[in-house]
């Protein structure tokens, strides 16, 4: 009998709907870290559901850093320029299997739009030798923010050779997928992960 569905598509019309359901909005973000000799390289793609001006909000709430990386413990403005950069110093504490530092980061904010935040490591107040940080926002059609953010990091500290650089990637990845998390949805209350 032709137009009428059996009992295997009735079932199949079901479980697709229930799967459809139970999967969250947006797709899941794109993470990735890479090394490079004492370099890391990271990488992190996300659809947001919130508006650019929300996403952007939460990246400049400089005094609460913390809400956004499960890894920062405390963060403050340090000065502000006159040319519009903003000195931030955030502590981190990194932990490498049973091996736990706090590090301290020290860095220039440029907001050139609400669109386009560019950060830049100093050397002088860190615990890094260098990095480097851009996030791009763009408005999605649906009234969300798409979020492209790319970063290199030079830490001026010894990691264990072998395990210690997948272990170190492994945890800046999970940061990474934090982070996405918290700039997709309501404000993160607690710094626990």
């Amino acid at each position: 009998m032709a137009g009428r569905a059996g009992p295997g598509r009735w079932w199949l019309a079901v479980w697709l709907a229930l799967a459809c359901a139970l999967v969250p909005a947006g797709e899941p973000p794109q993470v990735s870290v890479s090394r490079e000799g004492d370099t890391y390289w990271l990488r992190l793609t996300v659809s947001s559901t919130l508006p650019l001006a929300e996403v952007h909000r939460r990246l400049t709430d400089y005094a609460h850093l913390d809400r956004l990386s499960p890894d920062i413990t405390d963060s403050r403005v340090l000065a502000r320029g006159a040319d519009g950069r903003v000195r931030v110093r955030t502590h981190v504490q990194g932990c490498v299997l049973f091996f736990c530092r706090e590090l301290t980061r020290e860095e220039w904010v440029q907001e050139h739009s609400p669109r386009f935040i560019v950060t830049e490591l100093d050397p002088e107040g860190s615990d890094f030798l260098g990095g480097k940080a851009v996030w791009r926002l763009r408005p999605t059609a649906d009234g969300g923010t798409h979020i492209d953010y790319s970063a290199w990091l030079r830490p001026a500290f010894p990691i264990p050779p072998l395990i210690g650089p997948p272990l170190v990637r492994g945890r800046l990845e999970r940061a990474l997928r934090l982070t996405a998390k918290r700039l997709s949805g309501p404000p993160a209350t607690a710094v626990a992960p």
